[in-house]
């Protein structure tokens, strides 16, 4: 004979283990919803070149609240030889560079202020350290509300015909073991 207590209790059980395998579920749902992220616009390498056609895409859909900007680097840090120790860049007059590399340039020496000493290997006035460059390039990405990832490796490339349609990366960089990331974006750049 079943009484109203058993019942009960089987009917809770029941609907414990329900409420579990729903957010089981839900978990592996959002899970998967996050190794595949659209983007706007995807820049693969994080050198100066990359690092500018992540921030100008950045600037130009800023207006846009769903348009994503992802600047996707292999090597665990950003700014190719700029940060890596060319430290002296190459400069006929104030009016041979803008934009971008301009704005770079000016925003590296203002780290320096009144401070600014003159690199013995430079006769411009353009020299930095590497990490001040690594410091402008951070600051100028999180500015522009550019994501980041490094560490990334492209494992492969899908198609549509003759259209990019989406990249997988491994994230083994920053997880310690392989870990896919599909990434689907509207545009692609290469640096």
């Amino acid at each position: 004979m079943v009484t109203h207590r058993k019942r009960d209790a089987v009917g809770m059980h029941f609907k414990s283990i329900l409420l579990a395998v729903a957010v089981a579920y839900a978990d592996s749902r959002s899970e998967d919803a996050q190794r595949s992220r659209p983007y706007a616009v995807v820049v693969y390498g994080g050198t100066p070149a990359g690092i500018s056609a992540a921030v100008a895409a950045a600037r130009e859909l800023r207006g846009d609240a769903t348009s994503r900007v992802l600047l996707v680097e292999p090597s665990p840090w950003i700014g190719g030889m700029a940060s890596g120790g060319l430290g002296c860049t190459d400069k006929v007059g104030d009016r041979s560079y803008g934009g971008l590399a301009r704005e770079f340039v000016n925003r590296t020496n203002a780290k320096y202020g009144e401070h600014r000493r003159q690199l013995p290997h430079c006769t411009t006035s353009t020299a930095f350290e590497p990490h001040v460059a690594t410091e402008v390039f951070h600051e100028m990405l999180a500015e522009a509300s550019v994501e980041l990832l490094v560490g990334a490796t492209l494992v492969r490339v899908a198609r549509t015909g003759r259209t990019l349609s989406s990249i997988e990366l491994d994230l083994h960089e920053e997880t310690g073991g392989r870990d896919d990331l599909t990434v689907q974006g509207s545009i692609y750049i290469d640096r």
